[in-house]
Protein backbone atom coordinates (compact mmCIF):
# COMPACT_ATOMS: atom_id res chain seq x y z
CA UNK A 1 0.00 0.00 0.00
CA UNK A 2 1.50 3.34 -0.94
CA UNK A 3 1.40 6.67 1.25
CA UNK A 4 -1.26 8.48 -0.89
CA UNK A 5 -3.72 5.15 -0.74
CA UNK A 6 -2.89 5.10 3.08
CA UNK A 7 -4.09 8.79 3.05
CA UNK A 8 -7.28 8.33 0.51
CA UNK A 9 -8.17 5.52 3.23
CA UNK A 10 -7.57 7.39 6.60
CA UNK A 11 -9.38 10.32 5.34
CA UNK A 12 -12.19 8.44 3.62
CA UNK A 13 -12.49 6.45 7.42
CA UNK A 14 -12.22 9.35 9.26
CA UNK A 15 -15.11 11.44 7.26
CA UNK A 16 -17.54 8.00 7.50
CA UNK A 17 -16.74 8.04 10.90
CA UNK A 18 -17.61 11.68 11.94
CA UNK A 19 -21.10 11.14 10.00
CA UNK A 20 -21.30 8.06 12.27
CA UNK A 21 -20.62 10.51 15.43
CA UNK A 22 -22.91 13.13 14.45
CA UNK A 23 -26.06 10.90 13.39
CA UNK A 24 -25.85 9.12 16.77
CA UNK A 25 -25.96 12.75 18.45
CA UNK A 26 -28.56 14.16 16.01
CA UNK A 27 -30.67 11.64 14.36
CA UNK A 28 -32.18 14.21 12.08
CA UNK A 29 -29.23 13.98 10.04
CA UNK A 30 -29.87 10.05 9.61
CA UNK A 31 -32.72 10.60 8.46
CA UNK A 32 -31.58 12.77 5.12
CA UNK A 33 -30.30 9.20 4.28
CA UNK A 34 -32.62 6.77 3.17
CA UNK A 35 -31.87 2.89 3.69
CA UNK A 36 -33.43 2.48 0.00
CA UNK A 37 -32.08 -0.06 -2.60
CA UNK A 38 -29.79 2.43 -3.69
CA UNK A 39 -27.90 2.76 -0.63
CA UNK A 40 -27.53 -0.73 0.08
CA UNK A 41 -25.92 -1.36 -3.42
CA UNK A 42 -23.64 1.73 -2.70
CA UNK A 43 -22.40 -0.08 1.04
CA UNK A 44 -22.15 -3.61 -0.98
CA UNK A 45 -19.87 -2.42 -3.90
CA UNK A 46 -17.97 -0.10 -1.52
CA UNK A 47 -17.17 -3.24 0.79
CA UNK A 48 -16.69 -5.52 -1.83
CA UNK A 49 -14.26 -3.45 -3.54
CA UNK A 50 -12.70 -3.39 0.09
CA UNK A 51 -12.48 -6.72 0.25
CA UNK A 52 -11.02 -6.93 -3.14
CA UNK A 53 -8.06 -4.35 -2.37
CA UNK A 54 -7.17 -6.13 0.97
CA UNK A 55 -6.95 -9.80 -1.06
CA UNK A 56 -5.04 -8.05 -3.85
CA UNK A 57 -2.46 -6.48 -1.21
CA UNK A 58 -2.05 -9.90 0.59
CA UNK A 59 -1.70 -12.13 -2.60
CA UNK A 60 1.48 -9.88 -3.84
CA UNK A 61 2.77 -9.56 -0.39
CA UNK A 62 6.09 -10.60 0.62
CA UNK A 63 5.40 -13.63 2.75
CA UNK A 64 7.01 -12.70 7.01
CA UNK A 65 8.91 -14.41 8.74
CA UNK A 66 8.28 -15.01 12.44
CA UNK A 67 11.02 -13.28 14.69
CA UNK A 68 11.55 -15.39 18.18
CA UNK A 69 13.69 -13.65 20.64
CA UNK A 70 17.01 -14.72 21.61
CA UNK A 71 17.46 -18.01 23.39
CA UNK A 72 18.29 -17.45 26.94
CA UNK A 73 22.05 -17.64 27.92
CA UNK A 74 23.14 -20.26 30.03
CA UNK A 75 25.45 -18.66 32.50
CA UNK A 76 28.38 -20.31 33.92
CA UNK A 77 27.33 -23.80 35.60
CA UNK A 78 29.75 -25.00 38.50
CA UNK A 79 31.42 -28.08 37.70
CA UNK A 80 33.04 -30.20 40.01
CA UNK A 81 36.61 -29.41 40.92
CA UNK A 82 36.29 -26.15 39.89
CA UNK A 83 37.14 -24.73 43.53
CA UNK A 84 40.40 -26.88 43.51
CA UNK A 85 41.18 -25.78 39.92
CA UNK A 86 40.53 -21.93 41.16
CA UNK A 87 42.66 -22.71 44.43
CA UNK A 88 45.70 -24.46 41.99
CA UNK A 89 45.56 -21.63 39.77
CA UNK A 90 46.17 -19.42 42.78
CA UNK A 91 48.96 -21.47 44.38
CA UNK A 92 50.55 -22.25 41.44
CA UNK A 93 51.34 -18.62 41.11
CA UNK A 94 55.39 -17.20 42.08
CA UNK A 95 53.34 -14.19 44.04
CA UNK A 96 50.32 -15.68 45.63
CA UNK A 97 50.48 -18.56 48.71
CA UNK A 98 46.75 -18.33 49.17
CA UNK A 99 44.85 -21.59 48.69
CA UNK A 100 48.34 -23.69 49.01
CA UNK A 101 46.72 -25.73 52.16
CA UNK A 102 43.08 -26.39 50.22
CA UNK A 103 45.06 -28.00 47.88
CA UNK A 104 47.11 -29.93 49.70
CA UNK A 105 44.47 -31.30 51.46
CA UNK A 106 42.42 -32.20 48.24
CA UNK A 107 45.03 -33.48 46.74
CA UNK A 108 46.05 -35.88 49.96
CA UNK A 109 42.59 -37.24 50.30
CA UNK A 110 41.89 -37.62 46.79
CA UNK A 111 45.40 -39.47 46.33
CA UNK A 112 44.42 -41.49 49.32
CA UNK A 113 41.48 -42.46 47.56
CA UNK A 114 42.86 -43.18 44.22
CA UNK A 115 45.48 -45.76 45.75
CA UNK A 116 42.80 -47.46 47.74
CA UNK A 117 40.58 -47.99 44.84
CA UNK A 118 42.76 -48.56 42.19
CA UNK A 119 45.87 -50.24 44.13
CA UNK A 120 44.11 -51.97 47.06
CA UNK A 121 45.95 -49.96 49.66
CA UNK A 122 44.10 -49.58 53.41
CA UNK A 123 43.52 -46.30 54.22
CA UNK A 124 46.75 -46.41 55.97
CA UNK A 125 48.78 -47.66 53.70
CA UNK A 126 47.72 -45.30 51.34
CA UNK A 127 48.71 -42.59 53.72
CA UNK A 128 52.26 -44.17 53.79
CA UNK A 129 52.92 -44.97 49.80
CA UNK A 130 51.99 -40.81 50.03
CA UNK A 131 54.43 -39.48 52.74
CA UNK A 132 57.02 -42.35 51.41
CA UNK A 133 57.00 -41.44 47.97
CA UNK A 134 56.56 -44.98 46.47
CA UNK A 135 53.22 -44.28 44.84
CA UNK A 136 54.38 -43.07 41.29
CA UNK A 137 57.76 -42.93 39.51
CA UNK A 138 57.73 -38.90 38.78
CA UNK A 139 59.71 -37.80 41.53
CA UNK A 140 58.38 -34.34 41.21
CA UNK A 141 54.88 -35.98 41.66
CA UNK A 142 56.24 -37.91 44.91
CA UNK A 143 57.90 -34.66 46.61
CA UNK A 144 54.88 -33.00 47.13
CA UNK A 145 53.75 -35.53 49.47
CA UNK A 146 57.20 -36.63 50.51
CA UNK A 147 58.75 -33.24 51.46
CA UNK A 148 61.66 -33.74 49.02
CA UNK A 149 63.45 -30.66 49.17
CA UNK A 150 64.34 -28.24 46.26
CA UNK A 151 67.88 -29.08 46.58
CA UNK A 152 67.50 -33.01 45.57
CA UNK A 153 66.83 -31.94 41.68
CA UNK A 154 69.24 -31.30 39.15
CA UNK A 155 70.05 -27.63 38.84
CA UNK A 156 68.84 -27.68 35.17
CA UNK A 157 66.00 -28.09 36.64
CA UNK A 158 65.70 -25.88 39.69
CA UNK A 159 66.59 -23.57 36.52
CA UNK A 160 64.10 -23.70 34.38
CA UNK A 161 61.20 -23.93 37.12
CA UNK A 162 63.11 -20.86 38.45
CA UNK A 163 62.56 -18.72 35.32
CA UNK A 164 59.28 -19.94 34.60
CA UNK A 165 55.87 -18.41 35.99
CA UNK A 166 54.62 -21.57 37.94
CA UNK A 167 56.15 -22.10 41.42
CA UNK A 168 57.42 -24.73 42.67
CA UNK A 169 54.49 -25.67 44.83
CA UNK A 170 52.26 -25.12 42.08
CA UNK A 171 54.60 -27.34 39.53
CA UNK A 172 54.73 -30.06 42.18
CA UNK A 173 50.90 -30.20 42.82
CA UNK A 174 49.99 -30.24 39.26
CA UNK A 175 52.44 -33.06 38.31
CA UNK A 176 50.94 -34.85 41.65
CA UNK A 177 47.56 -34.51 40.38
CA UNK A 178 48.50 -35.70 36.89
CA UNK A 179 49.87 -38.82 38.02
CA UNK A 180 46.52 -39.43 40.66
CA UNK A 181 44.56 -38.59 37.38
CA UNK A 182 46.67 -41.48 35.55
CA UNK A 183 46.66 -43.55 37.83
CA UNK A 184 42.76 -43.54 38.26
CA UNK A 185 42.30 -43.83 35.02
CA UNK A 186 44.91 -46.67 33.69
CA UNK A 187 42.87 -49.60 32.70
CA UNK A 188 45.17 -52.40 33.87
CA UNK A 189 47.39 -50.86 36.85
CA UNK A 190 49.79 -53.22 38.59
CA UNK A 191 52.03 -52.16 41.90
CA UNK A 192 54.72 -50.32 41.66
Amino acid sequence: MTTIERRIGVGLGVVIAALGVATFFSPGLGAMFSADEFLLTIVGIAALGLGVYIARDRWFMEPGHARTGDPELIQGIPTPGEGFDRALRSASSVHEISGRETVTERLEAVGVTVLQRRRGYTESEARERLESGEWTDDPVAAAFFDGTGWAAFPLSFRLRVRLGEESRFGLKARRAAEELERIWTRTEDTDE
